[in-house]
């Protein structure tokens, strides 16, 4: 009766908090975060000194929690008065009030949710003192969970009466901080060592360490859902967070009364829960802010997460090895989380442009490629092209614009374009780093090239990536050469949040495979000169330009309509890809869908 008392008046006292947030009125929100802890610890010290027991210990926090949420009251006298913080939308600011409603029903879901396992069990195991190491335990499981609950503080005031598409960029250096931080911290506690724990726990409670891996998860989980819930508070709608959180408290609570025979038992199915009403929250989040990028940025550090946690457990027996490796461990994770300071001097673009212009045979998206870029340098803007290696390629600067060949010396993979390109992908994803260093760019640019098309780049870095598809050619190389080029397309194309493409039929296609995506269309540019210099077209000559292919450059379209106009018209035809021209004995029929073979055109 208790809990559910302190359940209720947490949840006044978050309204009030949540209106001074929405109000920005900082100054009280400290006083009221403040004045409920201090009347929480005076009454539940005067309980115990006055002899009240456990028993009444418990009462006495439902007690000065309910005398704290009287602060949150008070808090919201002003919208309900309509006094000068009153918020204007709606009579009586109801606009507020109802945000502020919802932002303490999360809230409230929230920590019914993360006390549910131990309120659960305690009822079914009927008070028994089997659970005092568990509950020991989750103070050092939780953790994350308290910075996560102090990060969210900050990122709602910054976060409130901004747009969801431009706090997203204030957003992501939060969640990257957050990842790096509470999986750091959980890898430590996880694996922290029955030494360690016989320092700062009863003897009697060292046996029970097997506990710590499930509840550190846990706690991670639960941080996690704390902060990404702030999405929903700021952003709404607050239903897409409301229903996994209450649909996890139902299923959990039943979970728990079954799981509660073992503790470790429990821990797991806490775990368990927790960890899926974060994956749900942060899928709903990814769909809310489109840019937060894949896995909201946690990738990276869930992979580092994973091998220091390996090593951790295997220096377990080992004190001061261990002691070594978490200590370096600490570092690392200190020195991931500082934040990138740009270095001095103009705005940087690093592209990823996989053809040279200056390489004999270049085509069409190498010539855009410069022409944007000499353009971005006009504007002050510097710009560094990496580019597939080929035969006599230097690192040169044509018109501003600097080219790198990568790999730089690439032996005999450059006189071949196919393995050039090959070296090409596995020089970024091996060296984009070691680039980043030394460009030290604002902006990344990864043009999409054959046969991949895409290779993850955003997977690769920290820093901001464009993506810009002029094709997606993966399932026609696939086809050509029976590898899985389009499985990796499809994992690189989701990588991305910002995607150029040159047409509209492309950028529908782009938006289909990757809704998330944020898909801009901007066709290719045309020289004025093109429309300037007009000549008298003849009838004796059809000219192409590009490769003999027919799944990008619609070859077969074209030979198709030049059969339809054959019998009228001579029947010479140059390629410019092979510098041959073939002459047929005669004129080409109109049932020909193509021409015959004899004019050396493919069928």
């Amino acid at each position: 009766m208790s809990d559910a008392a302190s359940c209720v008046a947490i949840w006044v006292n978050s309204v009030g908090a949540g209106y001074l947030q929405g109000c920005r009125r900082f100054a009280a929100l400290g006083f009221l975060r403040l004045g409920e802890v201090a009347v929480r610890i005076a009454v539940t010290a005067a309980a115990v000194l006055a002899g009240w027991g456990a028993a009444g210990a418990v009462s006495a926090v439902a007690v000065g929690t309910a005398v704290a949420s009287a602060f949150g009251l008070l808090a919201l006298r002003p919208d309900l008065a309509g006094g000068p913080h009153a918020p204007s939308e709606g009579p009586g600011g109801s606009g507020l009030w109802r945000r502020a409603l919802s932002v303490g029903g999360i809230q409230l879901l929230c920590c019914v949710l993360f006390n549910l396992d131990v309120v659960v069990a305690t009822a079914v195991r009927s008070g028994s003192g089997d659970l005092a190491p568990y509950q020991a335990l989750l103070v050092l499981a939780r953790i994350p969970l308290f910075l996560s609950t102090a990060l969210a503080a900050v990122v709602f005031s910054q976060l409130v009466g901004v747009s969801a598409r431009d706090g997203a960029g204030q957003l992501r250096p939060v969640l990257r901080m957050h990842w790096i931080g509470s999986i750091t911290v959980t890898v430590l506690v996880a694996s922290c060592p029955d030494a360690v724990l016989a320092l700062v726990l009863p003897p009697q409670y060292g046996t029970s360490a097997a506990l710590l891996p499930p509840l550190a998860l846990a706690g991670a989980a639960s941080a996690t859902t704390v902060l990404v819930s702030v999405v929903f508070q700021v952003w709404g709608p607050a239903r897409r967070a409301v229903a996994p959180l209450a649909v996890a408290c139902l299923l959990g609570g039943g979970l728990y009364a079954v799981a509660a025979v073992s503790p470790l038992r429990l821990a797991w199915c806490s775990a368990a829960v927790t960890g899926a009403v974060a994956a749900a929250l942060l899928v709903r989040a990814r769909r809310r802010v489109s840019d937060l990028g894949p896995l909201a940025g946690a990738l990276g550090p869930l992979a580092a997460g994973a091998l220091a946690a390996a090593a951790l457990f295997a220096l377990r027996p080992y004190p001061l090895p261990r002691a070594g490796a978490a200590v370096l461990v600490l570092c690392l994770g200190a020195i991931a989380a500082r934040p990138v300071r740009r270095g001095p001097g103009p705005y940087r673009v690093l592209h990823l442009g996989f053809e040279d212009p200056r390489r004999p045979g270049a085509g069409g998206g190498s010539v855009r490629t410069h022409e944007v870029n000499r353009r971005l340098v006009a504007r002050g803007v510097e710009v560094t092209v990496v580019c597939a290696p080929w035969p006599g390629a230097t690192a040169t600067v044509l018109d501003g614009v600097h080219y790198v060949p990568l790999p730089a010396h690439p032996g005999p993979l450059a006189l071949s374009r196919f393995t050039s390109q090959l070296a090409y992908f596995a020089a970024i994803v091996v060296g984009l780093g070691r680039l980043v260093r030394r460009h030290a760019p604002d902006a990344i640019v990864e043009d999409f090239a054959a046969p991949f098309s895409s290779v993850c780049v955003p997977h690769l870095t920290r820093r901001p990536v464009v993506g810009l598809v002029q094709w997606l050619a993966a399932a026609d190389k696939a086809r050509e050469y029976h590898l899985p080029f389009h499985r990796v397309e499809r994992l690189g194309l989701a990588s991305h949040t910002t995607l150029v493409a040159v047409s509209d039929d492309l950028g529908a296609e782009l938006t289909r495979r990757n809704p998330v995506a944020r898909v801009e269309v901007v066709p290719n540019g045309v020289d004025p000169a093109a429309f300037t210099h007009r000549t008298t077209p003849r009838g004796d000559h059809l000219l192409y330009l590009g490769r003999l292919e027919t799944s990008s450059k619609g070859l077969d379209l074209l030979l198709r309509a030049y059969a339809r106009v054959a019998p009228t018209s001579p029947p010479t035809c140059t390629s410019r890809a092979t510098g041959r021209t073939r002459t047929s004995p005669g004129y080409w029929p109109k049932s020909l869908a193509s021409p015959p073979a004899s004019t050396g055109w493919p069928g």
